[in-house]
């Protein structure tokens, strides 16, 4: 199996927002890359590139980032779009369950019962119409060459104009040709230049996980697969060079000698014991049933996250949304539980 980018990108990702979050705190602007390294294992990745860094500062469940496998069909209850195969939840109110809608596209008809337009769009007299820029419009790219994200969420800008601009153009299907992950239409990913369908394992867009596996670029493109490094041994990147693997079951990838696990510049990881109830956090993760939590905020207090009981049933809480399409959430509930409207209540779909 080749090493893969894509657990690098992953933990790096994780990270980074944690970090964002803490530094939006001391007024530092978004803008602002990672106090050690200004780009991530890409080259790329900065603070702002993968986090909203205007969100307020609170408690970060990091060990409990949720995303559904397999995917909730149409009709299945949900709370939030990201458990559904079209990305869509019909919640009837912020603190009740919802039901997975089907997805349609822009211009087509939204009035059934469980019917619904991409997030970037609205049911205006029974078809989708955007609320962004539309087929055919112009669109930007950002410094670095990435989508800004101008057109409708069933679009992607395409370099036909040249340059820093480009048109709204419609996604492509799977086994259709495609350029990258934003040129295929939701649920499926850019696999050597065509749109494949994300499988069950799919960890396609930054998608975690379970715990014991880690997302490796196989045949079958970004998937998870089973994460055998043992305690104590090295993992990360080695001599410059990234190690294989991922941290078994329990463990994570980290530097005890630092503040938050690491991991700074020219040293060296290995798979460290996740803490338990009342230690420091590791990468802003804890053991099972535990999430970390800041008690202090601030630049100077970075090593004051602290490992935490997840919250019980009625208890207060929180739920964040994270990743820049969105692709998984944290949430401070018990299994079985759902941060909604700041209380813990009973998961929809159990």
């Amino acid at each position: 199996m080749t090493p893969s980018p894509f657990k690098a990108r992953a933990n790096w990702r994780v990270f980074l927002i944690a970090e964002c979050l803490l530094l939006v705190s001391c007024g530092v602007p978004k803008s602002t890359s990672h106090p050690t390294d200004d780009a991530g294992p890409s080259g790329t990745d900065t603070i702002a590139s993968v986090a909203d860094c205007s969100l307020p500062v609170a408690v970060l469940g990091s060990p409990q980032v949720l995303f559904d496998r397999p995917l909730r069909k149409v009709g299945a209850p949900c709370s939030v779009g990201l458990q559904c195969e079209s990305r869509l939840c019909g919640a009837l109110g912020a603190d009740a369950c919802g039901v997975c809608l089907e997805r349609r596209t822009l211009g087509e008809s939204c009035g059934g019962p469980q019917q619904g337009c991409g997030v970037s769009a609205v049911c205006q007299a029974g078809v989708c119409v955007t609320l962004k820029q539309g087929l055919g419009a112009t669109c930007h790219f950002e410094a670095k060459g990435g989508d800004a994200g101008d057109c409708d969420d069933d679009l992607f800008c395409s370099s036909a104009i040249g340059g820093s601009s480009g048109l709204c153009t419609r996604r492509a299907l799977v086994g259709d040709a495609c350029i990258d992950r934003t040129s295929c239409v939701v649920g499926a990913y850019c696999l050597r230049g065509s749109c494949a369908a994300e499988g069950a394992d799919s960890c396609a867009d930054g998608r975690p996980c379970a715990a014991g596996s880690y997302c490796s670029n196989t045949d079958r493109g970004p998937s998870c697969v089973p994460a055998t490094l043992p305690r104590g041994g090295s993992c990360g990147i080695a001599d410059g060079t990234l190690v294989d693997g991922d941290c078994e079951a329990g463990t994570i990838c980290g530097n005890l000698s630092f503040s938050n696990g690491g991991f700074p510049q020219g040293t060296q990881s290995t798979c460290v014991p996740l803490p338990k109830s009342g230690e420091s956090c590791v990468f802003f993760r804890c053991a099972e049933g535990l999430f970390c939590a800041g008690r202090s905020v601030g630049c100077a207090n970075r090593e004051d996250w602290r490992c935490e009981p997840l919250r019980k049933l009625g208890d207060t809480c929180q739920a964040t949304i994270f990743g820049r399409d969105q692709t998984a959430y944290s949430d401070t509930c018990e299994r079985g539980l759902e941060c909604r409207s700041g209380r813990c209540r009973a998961a929809c779909g159990g």
